[in-house]
């Protein structure tokens, strides 16, 4: 039996529109259960968030932190917009994110970069799909993925080392987008998706006040007395963040 708490992937060989899905064992029947797998999707998948499944309908899932240029990886971040998407590794930097080469963007209305960055507990290596073990201990059929090749180049080579200020550009991204992942955890997400007038009204009132405590503190020259002014001007790119969110309809309502 897979134990509760296990990252799976959805492998009903075509039987369900549930197949590539990833998401979270949170129940585990007994075994003589048809059904004995309740997992959570990572992302609503046709209106469900959590469906059953059998035995051989789902697989262990494995995160691979270890990621070499070249690798074929799959996209496992439901907030990403190119969750389930897979891509190729182009380039490894052991201090900040992996950059990948998405295959397939023809879905994805953001301008065309070429190359993508990510985290590593975003990234799966195809490879590494294993396939779960059913109650006589014998493997059922292994997930298979056919890999194509890119049908372009991408502009980023292996060996380019990141530049100086997409080094910053990285370090300020990720510094934002941690505190509002901590914020997020704190506030939930009904202060904005629950706010008066709508989320946006809620988030022009926000941007309003902090874009007026910025105009003061800088046409002042006072010195701050709570929050610096650069944790202000992080403030207010999450609040753009969150703005896009909810235009793109990510934003949990509860």
């Amino acid at each position: 039996m897979i134990p509760a708490g296990t990252r799976v992937v959805i492998d009903t060989k075509g039987l369900t529109e549930f197949d590539g899905t990833t998401g979270t064992v949170i129940t585990t029947r007994a075994a003589k259960s048809y059904y004995p797998y309740e997992v959570k999707f990572d992302k609503p998948q046709k209106g469900y968030k959590v469906r059953q499944f059998a035995e051989n309908e789902i697989k262990e899932l494995e995160v691979d932190t270890n990621l070499r240029v070249g690798d074929a990886v799959k996209v496992i971040n439901a907030k990403s917009p190119y969750y389930l998407k897979t891509g190729d590794v182009v380039y490894v930097n052991p201090e900040y994110d992996i950059r990948v080469k998405i295959r397939d963007t023809s879905t994805d209305s953001r301008p065309r970069l070429g190359s993508f960055l990510f985290k590593r507990n975003e990234l799966v290596k195809l490879s590494d799909f294993r396939p779960a073990m059913t109650t006589s201990g014998s493997p059922n059929i292994p997930l298979t993925v056919t890999m194509s090749p890119p049908t372009t180049t991408t502009t980023t080579t292996p060996s380019e080392p990141i530049d100086a200020f997409e080094r910053s550009v990285v370090k300020v991204y990720s510094e934002a987008r941690e505190l509002l992942l901590k914020k997020h955890h704190d506030y939930g997400p009904k202060n904005i998706s629950r706010a008066p007038g709508g989320a946006l009204n809620g988030l022009l009132v926000r941007m309003h006040d902090k874009f007026a405590r910025i105009i003061n503190l800088v046409e002042s020259g006072a010195e701050p007395e709570n929050e610096s002014l650069r944790d202000s001007f992080v403030d207010m790119a999450n609040y753009a963040m969150i703005g896009l969110l909810v235009l793109d309809g990510d934003w949990p309502d509860d």
